[in-house]
C-alpha cells in the first residue's frame, strides 16, 4: 500500500499516491541493464545525426514506438522504457506519448484537466525515482528518467537519458547516466527544467503490482 502524498502536485487529491520507491522502482537499474537500454550508441555517419543505432535490436524497438531515422530520440527512449517497464500501460503510452518532450508534458497536463490521471504532470513537490523530467533548449526540448535522488533538498538527481553525452546536451549520441539539479525554472546545463510527469498508481494498483522476473516487466496480479 502506498503512502498518501500530503504535498502532492495535483491540488491535494487524496487519490494520488506517493508510491514507495523501493516497491515500484527497485528494479529500474537492473531492468535497464538486462534490457540493454543503459548503454546504447548511435551509428557514426559523417555529417549526419540520429541516423540509427549500433544495436539493431534496440533500433527496431525504437522504431516500434514511433522513432524514425534523423529524429531526435530522447523522448522516444523514455517512451520505450515506460512501455517495457509498465506493459499494462502500452496502449495509453502509445496514444499519448510521442517524440517531443515538451509536447508530452502538455499532453499529460491536458489529460489531467480532463480527468485522466493515470500519469500526472507537476512542477513542484517531492521528486521520486521514476519521475520523467522535461526541459526546454534553444532549439527544442529534452527529457529523461530519474533513477536516483542524491539530495532531496536541492533536487540533485541521477538520471538516465537518451540522445545525450557527458556534456549533458540534448543532441548527443548515446544513452548515459548523468547527474543534474532538477528544479523547475532553473538551468541544468544548457537547458531549463519546465516540469515533470509520473505514473500515478492508485492504492488498489499498489496492492496488486509486482515485478515479473520472467517477462521483465511490472504486472498487476489478478484479483480473485
Amino acid at each position: 500500500m502506498g503512502e498518501e502524498n500530503q504535498n502532492n502536485p495535483n491540488g491535494g487529491n487524496s487519490n494520488i499516491v506517493l508510491y514507495p520507491t523501493i516497491t515500484i522502482f527497485d528494479k529500474i537499474l537492473s531492468f535497464l541493464e538486462v534490457k540493454g537500454f543503459a548503454s546504447q550508441l548511435e551509428k557514426k555517419v559523417k555529417g549526419r545525426a540520429n541516423v540509427g543505432f549500433v544495436d539493431s535490436a534496440f533500433e527496431a524497438m525504437m522504431k516500434a514506438v514511433g522513432w524514425q531515422s534523423s529524429q531526435a530520440w530522447c523522448a522516444y527512449y523514455v517512451k520505450l522504457v515506460l512501455i517495457q517497464l509498465f506493459s499494462f500501460d502500452r496502449e495509453w503510452l502509445s496514444k499519448n506519448i510521442g517524440g517531443s518532450s515538451l509536447q508530452n508534458l502538455i499532453n499529460v497536463q491536458n489529460l489531467n484537466k480532463k480527468g485522466d490521471k493515470r500519469y500526472i504532470a507537476f512542477t513542484s513537490g517531492k521528486l521520486q525515482v521514476g519521475d520523467i523530467f522535461c526541459a526546454k533548449r534553444i532549439k527544442g526540448g529534452h527529457t529523461g528518467i530519474i533513477v536516483q535522488i542524491l539530495d532531496e533538498k536541492t533536487n540533485y538527481c541521477e538520471t538516465i537519458e537518451g540522445n545525450t553525452d557527458s556534456t549533458k546536451t540534448g543532441e548527443g549520441d548515446k544513452v548515459k547516466k548523468l547527474k543534474r539539479y532538477l528544479t523547475v525554472g532553473k538551468k541544468s546545463g544548457s537547458m531549463t527544467i519546465v516540469g515533470f510527469f509520473r505514473r500515478n498508481f492508485t492504492e488498489q494498483e499498489m496492492s496488486i503490482i509486482r515485478y515479473d522476473e520472467t517477462k521483465q516487466t511490472y504486472v498487476f496480479d489478478t484479483i480473485t
